[in-house]
C-alpha cells in the first residue's frame, strides 16, 4: 500500500492550507504560523510543509492535511484524499481484496500511480502542486472493526476513580454506566492491546485506529493510554461498532452520531444534542437522545451521515438542544476574547435545526436555562448531577421553538453575529485569498481556471458607522506577510476600480489588477470575513434613544453603566459607540468642543436646592432645577404637550444669571459658559438644538436687537420642536437637524416678540436678592452636580409617569387662575417636575401661581385679540381643529402674503375652546370683529368668497406682511401643516 509521503512529494502543501482559508503569517523552517480557518484566531494554527500535519492552539483541532481538506471544503476523508491524489497528478486504482487468512488479511487498497492527464486544468499554476493523508475508513464501520472494538470492551474495565467521578460529576448510575459499558484509558490498556495484536493483523489494528504508525512502527495509540474514559458506541444489537476516548477521536476514522442503541424501538422524537455523555443523562432520564460529537461537522460535511440514521430509524421530529455556556466573562473558562467567537453553539444550533427541517424533519431549537448555569456553564449531564428532573427537562423540550423565531429571541449582538454567520456559511464568492493574494475562478467555455488579481489581500479591523456614512479601518497584507499601518477606507474608493487602485497606490507598493466584478466580489468575500469592530459615532450626545444615554465617559444603556476603552469607544452588546464633540463654533468655525460628562457620585438634591434658593434669593432656583428634571425627561413630556418651555433668567449687569446658569447647567456636566448670541451663527443654533438630546442648550447676552432677534424664530420653533419658523426653515432643513434639546436664554432685556416672550419662564435675577453664604460651596461643588442627572436616568422609568401625573394636575391648578393654556403648561412642566422629585414646598407651588397671575396681568394690555389668536394657535397645532376648514395661504395667486379666514366658523370653534377651559362665555364675536377691523394688517376691501377644503366661504383677508408676532406664529403654524419638514431620523 502506498505511503502518505508519495502523496505529499508531488504536492504544495503551503498552496493547498493557503488555498483553503489559511491566512499565512510567518515561516519557522518547515513549519509555518498562520490564522485558523476554523475558530479565526489569528497566529495559533502551524503547519509543516513537509509532512502536512496541522495543530490549532486556539481551538485544539489538529490532524493530517486530508482531516484539513475533508473540514475546510465539508466533504468526506476520503473524497479529501481523492482530491489530493488528483493535486498530485496520480491516478485512483482500487484493487479487489484477496481472500483473507488469519495470516495475511488484504484488504481494498490503494495503489498510486503516476499519470500525465490528472493535472488540476489551471491557467497560472506554474506547475504547482497541492497536499494530502489517507483516505477515510467508509461511514459504515467494517465487520472486523466491530470484532475489534467489541473484543477491546471484554478485555478492559473502568477504574473506581472513573466510576465515581462519572457519578458524582455527570450524574450518572451505576445502571447507566454499566448499560453504556464505559471503559477506562491509560497504561493498563496495554495488556488488552497486545492480546489484540495475538486475535487481528496488525493492519486491521491500523485501520481500527488501536495502532498507529510512529516512525515507521506501528505502536499503541496515545489517545488509548493518557487515562480518560473510553466511550464505545453500542448498536441496536448491543455490539460495539466504533470507539472513541473522550473528547478525542483516532485518526483517519469518520466521526459517528452516539449512538445507534438510543434509537432502538424507532423512536418519533429524539433530543439532539452535542457529546455523548449529554446524550447518556437524556436517556437516564428516559428521553430518545442522539450526540453528535462535533457539531461544526455534522452540521456540514458529516449532516447526511446523520439524516441517513434518523431516517433508518423512522425518527420524525428532532429538539436541538446544544450546551449553554457564557462566552463574553473572562471569569469564566469558555471566554472567548473575540466577540465573533462567543456565539458558534447559537449558530450551530440554528443551523443543524434549519438543515434538518429542510431534509423533511420537523425541527426546533431548545434552551438550557440560564439559571442552571455553573461557573457559567450548563448541560445535561451536569443538570443531571444537579439532580433536575425529568419534569424540568420535558418542560425544557416542550419550550423549544423553530429555528427563525429562535434567531429573533437571541440578544442583538448575538444576533448580529450568528447572522452574519449563517450568511457566510451559504455564500460562495468566485475569489478567494491564497498566499495573501487575491485569485479569481474564471470560466471561458467549458474550461475553468484561476487567475491571480492582486499581491496583497485587505483586513477589515474596525467599521465606524457616522451620520454622513460608514468609514473602515484596514490594514494591507502583502504577498511576503508584510502588514501596512491601519488606515481610513472610505467609500467613494471602494466604489470604482480607478480609484481603488490609486488607493493602492497610495498606501504602498500595493497592486490591484482584477475588474470591477472582481472588486464587487472582494467586497462580498470581505463582508463576510469581516469580524472587524463595529463603531457607532451618533451626532448627538445625551439621549440617542430610549435605551440609551451617551456622554463622554459613560453610557447609560438599559439602566446599565458602560465605560469607555483605552481609544474612548464604549462597548454595548458588541457594538461600540464613540462620542463625538459639538465640532463646531459659535461663529461656524470648526472646533473640538468638550463632550459632557456626568458623575456617578450620589448628591443631596434637596441640600443643592436649598443652597441655591438661598443664594439666589428666591424660588427662581427651584425653577431652574425643575427645568433640569423637565429636560431630561422632555421627550416624554413633548409627547404630551407638545412643547418645551424655554428657561429665561434675566437681570441687571452683574445681577448673577450668569453664575446662577452656571450652576444649573453643570446638572447636565457641561462646563461651557453661555454662548453669545450677537456672534452665534444660524448653522451653531441648528447643530446645537439637534447635539445636545435632552440636555440643555444655553445662550447668553440676549437683546432686542435686529441681530439678535431675527433669530427669534429659531427658538420659538425649538419650543415646539418644529423644523420651521420665521426665516429659519431653510436652515433646518438644509441641514437635515431634528431638535433635541431644550433651550435656555439669558439677558438683561426680555424679549418684545410676543411670541417668544410666551415661550419663556422669565425668572427676575437681581443682586439685592442675592446672599453669598453658599456662594463658594456652589462654586466648588458644581462639578459634583452632574450625579443628579445620572440618578435621574438610572431611576427613568419609575420616575416618570409620577411626573407626567404631577405635571397634568398642576396645569389644571394653573388654568383655574385664568391664566393662559400656554402659560399654564410651561410653568407646570418646570415646577412639577421639581414638585415630584426634589421637594414639596407648598409655599413653593403658591409662589408660581402668584407669579403666574402677574405674567396674565401683564398680558392684559394685548387685549383680548391677541388671547383670541393664541388660543387659535393651539388648536391648530394640537390638531384640535383643522386649519384647512378655517384658513387659506395666498401666496401664488397674485395675492401673495395674505391669510384668509373664515372668521365665522373659527369663533365658533374657539369659543367651544375657551369655555371649556375656563368655564367663562367667550368674549362676543362683533367685539371681535371690530378690534380685527382696526388693526393694520386687516384689508379694507371687505369680505371675500374663496373655497375652504373645498366648501365656499366668506373670508377676511389679512395682510401677512403687517402681522403681529401671535398672528405670524399661527401662520408658521398653518405652513408647517400644510408642507411638513422631514426630522432627520433618529441615529
Amino acid at each position: 500500500m502506498a505511503t502518505l509521503d508519495e502523496v505529499l512529494a508531488n504536492i504544495n502543501v503551503e498552496a493547498v492550507f493557503s488555498a483553503n482559508g489559511v491566512t499565512l503569517r510567518k515561516q519557522h523552517g518547515d513549519e509555518w504560523e498562520a490564522d485558523c480557518p476554523f475558530c479565526r484566531e489569528e497566529k495559533h494554527f502551524y503547519f509543516n510543509r513537509r509532512t502536512g500535519k496541522w495543530l490549532c492552539y486556539k481551538c485544539n483541532e489538529k490532524g493530517g492535511i486530508t482531516s484539513f481538506l475533508a473540514r475546510a471544503r465539508g466533504i468526506s476523508g476520503k473524497e479529501a484524499f481523492k482530491e489530493l491524489v488528483e493535486m498530485a497528478g496520480l491516478k485512483w486504482e482500487v484493487k479487489k481484496p484477496a481472500k483473507r487468512t488469519k495470516a495475511s488479511s488484504q484488504k481494498p487498497s490503494l495503489t498510486l500511480v503516476k499519470g500525465k492527464d490528472n493535472k488540476k486544468n489551471s491557467k497560472n499554476s506554474g506547475g504547482e502542486k497541492q497536499v494530502g493523508s489517507p483516505p477515510a475508513i467508509q461511514d459504515r464501520p467494517s465487520q472486523v472493526n466491530t470484532s475489534i472494538y467489541q473484543r477491546f470492551i471484554e478485555l478492559t474495565t473502568l477504574t473506581g476513580d472513573h466510576r465515581d467521578k462519572l457519578k458524582s460529576q455527570r450524574g450518572f448510575t451505576d445502571k447507566t454506566i454499566d448499560r453504556f459499558m464505559f471503559r477506562s484509558g491509560g497504561p493498563q490498556v496495554q495488556g488488552a492491546v497486545d492480546k489484540l495484536r495475538e486475535e487481528f493483523t496488525e493492519e486491521e489494528l491500523k485501520a481500527a485506529g488501536i495502532l498507529v504508525e510512529v516512525n515507521g512502527s506501528l505502536v499503541t495509540n496515545d489517545q488509548l493510554l493518557d487515562g480518560r474514559v473510553l466511550i464505545p458506541y453500542l448498536d441496536e444489537t448491543g455490539r460495539v461498532y466504533h470507539l472513541r476516548p473522550h473528547k478525542l477521536g483516532f485518526k483517519g476514522l469518520p466521526s459517528q452520531p452516539y449512538c445507534r442503541t438510543l434509537l432502538d424501538g424507532n423512536p418519533e422524537h429524539i433530543v439532539l444534542t452535542e457529546g455523548e455523555f449529554k446524550a447518556a443523562a437524556l436517556h437516564q432520564w428516559g428521553f430518545a437522545a442522539l450526540a453528535v460529537p462535533g457539531v461544526s461537522s455534522f452540521g456540514a460535511k458529516n449532516l447526511d451521515r446523520l439524516v441517513e440514521l434518523l431516517r433508518e430509524f423512522q425518527v420524525r421530529k428532532v429538539t436541538v438542544i446544544f450546551d449553554n455556556e457564557i462566552k463574553d466573562n473572562p471569569a469564566f473558562p469558555n471566554f472567548k476574547e473575540k466577540v465573533e467567537d462567543r456565539y458558534d453553539t447559537q449558530f450551530w444550533s440554528y443551523i443543524m435545526a434549519y438543515k434538518l427541517g429542510r431534509a423533511g424533519f420537523i425541527a426546533r431549537v431548545g434552551w438550557l436555562p440560564d439559571e442552571w448555569r455553573v461557573k457559567g456553564k450548563i448541560d445535561f449531564d451536569g443538570a443531571l448531577a444537579q439532580g433536575r428532573t425529568r419534569q424540568e427537562i420535558e418542560q425544557v423540550i416542550a419550550a423549544a421553538v423553530p429555528p427563525e423565531e429562535y434567531l429573533d429571541g437571541l440578544s442583538e449582538e448575538a444576533k448580529r453575529i450568528v447572522r452574519r454567520k449563517i450568511t457566510r456559511h451559504f455564500t460562495k464568492v468566485p475569489v478567494r485569498r491564497e498566499f495573501n493574494k487575491y485569485v479569481a475562478t474564471r470560466h471561458k467555455g467549458s474550461e475553468t481556471y484561476e487567475e491571480t488579481i492582486s499581491n496583497f489581500v485587505i483586513n477589515i479591523k474596525s467599521s465606524f458607522f457616522t451620520p454622513d456614512g460608514v468609514i473602515r479601518n484596514v490594514e494591507l497584507v502583502n504577498e511576503y506577510g508584510e502588514v501596512s499601518a491601519v488606515f481610513p477606507l472610505e467609500p467613494q474608493n471602494m466604489a470604482g476600480v480607478n480609484e481603488f487602485k490609486k488607493f493602492c497606490f497610495s498606501k504602498g507598493n500595493y497592486v490591484f489588477e482584477g475588474t470591477s466584478q472582481d472588486l464587487l466580489n472582494i467586497w462580498k468575500l470581505e463582508f463576510l470575513r469581516d469580524t472587524g469592530e463595529l463603531i457607532y459615532m451618533p451626532d448627538r450626545i445625551g439621549r440617542i434613544n430610549k435605551d440609551l444615554w451617551l456622554f463622554g465617559n459613560l453610557a447609560i444603556h438599559k439602566g446599565k453603566v458602560y465605560r469607555p476603552d483605552n481609544d474612548g469607544i464604549i462597548w454595548i452588546d458588541g457594538k461600540g459607540y464613540k462620542p463625538q464633540s459639538l465640532q463646531i463654533g459659535a461663529r461656524g468655525e470648526s472646533i473640538e468642543d468638550a463632550i459632557p460628562a456626568l458623575r456617578e457620585t450620589p448628591v443631596d438634591i434637596v441640600d443643592i436646592a436649598q443652597k441655591l434658593r438661598q443664594s439666589v434669593g428666591g424660588y427662581e432656583a427651584y425653577m431652574g432645577i425643575g427645568w433640569v428634571i423637565a429636560t431630561i425627561f422632555s421627550e416624554d413630556i413633548f409627547q404630551q404637550y407638545k412643547c418645551l418651555p424655554i428657561l429665561f433668567p434675566h437681570g441687571k449687569r452683574e445681577s448673577g444669571k450668569s453664575t446662577f446658569m452656571r450652576w444649573i447647567m453643570a446638572f447636565f456636566g457641561i462646563e461651557n459658559d453661555g454662548v453669545g448670541l450677537a456672534e452665534t451663527s444660524q448653522n451653531y443654533i441648528a447643530r446645537a438644538l439637534s447635539y445636545y438630546g435632552s440636555l440643555g442648550v444655553w445662550f447668553d447676552e440676549y437683546r432686542n436687537e435686529a441681530r439678535i432677534t431675527q433669530k427669534d424664530g429659531f427658538f420659538r420653533s425649538a419650543y415646539n420642536r418644529q423644523l420651521s419658523g420665521k426665516g429659519t426653515a431653510t436652515a433646518f432643513q438644509a441641514r437635515g437637524f431634528a431638535v433635541h434639546a431644550t433651550v435656555a436664554i439669558s439677558g438683561e432685556e426680555l424679549p418684545k416678540d410676543n411670541g417668544l416672550f410666551t415661550r419663556c419662564i422669565p425668572l427676575q435675577i437681581s443682586a439685592y436678592k442675592r446672599d453669598r453664604t453658599w456662594y463658594d460651596w456652589l462654586n466648588a461643588n458644581k462639578g459634583r452636580f452632574s450625579g443628579f442627572v445620572y440618578w435621574l436616568i438610572a431611576n427613568y422609568e419609575r420616575l416618570k409617569p409620577q411626573i407626567l401625573a404631577n405635571i397634568a394636575e398642576l396645569k389644571q391648578a394653573l388654568l383655574a387662575l385664568e391664566v393662559s393654556d400656554r402659560t399654564a403648561e410651561n410653568w407646570a412642566i418646570c415646577a412639577g417636575a421639581f414638585d415630584t422629585v426634589v421637594l414639596q414646598d407648598e409655599k413653593f407651588i403658591r409662589w408660581v401661581g402668584e407669579t403666574c397671575k402677574q405674567i396674565k396681568q401683564a398680558g392684559e394690555e394685548e387685549h383680548m385679540l391677541n388671547q383670541f389668536w393664541g388660543d387659535v394657535n393651539y388648536l391648530v397645532l394640537s390638531g384640535e381643529i383643522n386649519h384647512l376648514n378655517f384658513f387659506g395661504l395666498y401666496e401664488d395667486e397674485g395675492e401673495a402674503g395674505r391669510l384668509g379666514v373664515y372668521l365665522r366658523g373659527l369663533y365658533d370653534a374657539w369659543a367651544k375652546y375657551f369655555r371649556q377651559k375656563t368655564g367663562r362665555e367667550a368674549f362676543d364675536k362683533q367685539s371681535i370683529l371690530g378690534y380685527l377691523q382696526k388693526e393694520p394688517y386687516y384689508l379694507k376691501d371687505g369680505v371675500i368668497n374663496k373655497r375652504l377644503n373645498g366648501t365656499p366661504r366668506k373670508v377676511h383677508m389679512l395682510e401677512i406682511a403687517q402681522m403681529p408676532e401671535v398672528l405670524l406664529d399661527l401662520v408658521e403654524t398653518i405652513r408647517a401643516k400644510e408642507k411638513p419638514l422631514e426630522q432627520a431620523p433618529a441615529f
